[in-house]
């Protein structure tokens, strides 16, 4: 545990009412987090959480069509979802606006309200890893309970990929989800590693399904709960992958490192009830793996190791060496045309330093947003205007503009140049 990790991968509650100023708040609090534990700063992997919803802007009419979804058949559910979710300001899916916002700041977005999976893939000793964390909290309210919350087809048919080991990652555990016995399926013969929070119980369970299929469970805790108590502790893991090539395929190796904390050190611990006096436990998962051609992946990034803390809480190049499966592709092309680090920056300080209002009023005069942006500002438009002034090149115009309504000690110099 001693080198430094490459994300942080949170699975949701990052918020408590799903509301900017709170993920302001969560943003600093990832900032330590993630000089702690060397991770790259604001590189994140995270889907949403039932805290991550702002319910402010919901009707009557759309809480009893959430409610209706909890007992209606589930080909219905997937129908209307499908629906709902094809309507950009339909005001379910926007109750995760700001969560969205806070994901493009961060660079864990997902695409759209029809596909709200975030996707990045790493490579571990030749071994292309791909995490895909999936959105479970879409129809999420007050009033959710096991066996009552719905994740769309669309997500959990994961294409497959004989070159590539997936790892996936959701806020609820299954058996919080009506489809549950639908999705098993997927996950049990695609996902290596299924992560989920929700519950603040860290588990580590081995499983095997059809053929022999070798997969990891683990359940996250919870590093900021409401409370702490001999149930309920504050508590995070540690990931570290590893892959060993053989005649077969190769060996996942995955050791983790569950940390607990300790109110008479007031310091955190391996976790003893999960450990026993180890300060990790190590599982092995066989792959079958197709064999790679070493010519077709020279280009692509290598990593020694691929190591996270998570907690409760067409691909494009990223600049901590991941790749960001999902965008579009004139978004692809034109992000490489650009400093990854100088729009990483642009991107959060904008969002981090910037109220809604004030966003909007930059991308009006910089000419990327019309007058009507000034009613309601999502993610959506704010990564399409991004789009837009890298295709247009006026990154460097759009820098200036926020600097001059940031304050002076936080003002930075412009690593655009005038005509990128």
């Amino acid at each position: 545990m001693a080198a430094p990790a490459t994300s942080l991968l949170l699975t949701g509650d990052i918020a408590q009412s799903g509301r900017e100023e709170e993920y302001k708040t969560a943003s600093d609090w990832l900032a330590d987090a993630a000089e702690a534990t060397g991770s790259p700063a604001r590189k994140i992997m995270a889907v949403p959480g039932n805290h991550d919803v702002d319910l402010r802007g919901l009707k009557e009419e759309h809480r009893a069509l959430q409610t209706w979804m909890r007992t209606a058949p589930l080909d219905k559910v997937e129908q209307a979802m499908t629906q709902i979710l094809g309507e950009d300001r339909h005001p379910i899916p926007r109750k995760l606006a700001d969560y969205r916002s806070f994901a493009f700041a961060h660079d864990t977005d997902f695409q759209n309200w029809s596909y709200p999976v975030t996707t990045k893939t790493f490579e571990v000793n030749g071994q292309s890893i791909r995490f895909k964390g999936l959105c479970t909290a879409m129809a999420s309210d007050r009033d959710d309970a096991k066996n009552s919350m719905f994740l769309s087809a669309s997500q959990y048919r994961i294409p497959r990929d004989p070159e590539v080991i997936d790892v996936v990652f959701m806020h609820h555990p299954l058996t919080w989800l009506r489809d549950a016995d639908r999705i098993e399926n997927y996950l049990n013969s695609r996902a290596r590693i299924l992560i989920t929070g929700h519950e603040h119980q860290p588990i580590i369970e081995p499983c095997e399904h059809h053929a022999g299929y070798q997969q990891l469970r683990l359940a996250a805790g919870a590093a900021n709960p409401p409370y702490a108590d001999d149930i309920f502790r504050y508590s995070y893991s540690w990931l570290e992958f590893d892959w060993v090539n053989d005649d077969d395929g190769g060996v996942l190796v995955v050791r983790v490192y569950p940390r607990t904390w300790c109110e008479q050190s007031t310091c955190f611990k391996p976790d003893d009830k999960l450990v026993g006096e180890d300060q990790f436990v190590e599982h092995r998962i066989r792959c079958a793996i197709a064999k790679r051609n070493p010519a077709a992946r020279a280009d692509q990034p290598k990593e020694a190791d691929v190591k996270g803390a998570h907690s409760e809480s067409s691909e494009s190049p990223g600049s901590d060496g991941s790749t960001r499966e999902g965008a579009t592709a004139p978004f692809n092309n034109l992000v490489q045309a650009v400093s990854g680090k100088a729009l990483d920056d642009l991107r959060f300080f904008f969002w981090r330093k910037m109220q809604k209002s004030e966003r909007a009023e930059i991308l009006i005069e910089v000419g990327l947003l019309s007058e009507r942006a000034r009613l309601r500002l999502p993610s959506a438009v704010e990564r399409q205007a991004f789009e837009e002034a890298i295709e247009i090149g006026c990154l460097h115009r759009l820098w200036n503009t926020v600097m001059r309504r940031a304050s002076p000690s936080d003002r930075l110099d412009n690593p655009f140049g005038e005509n990128e």
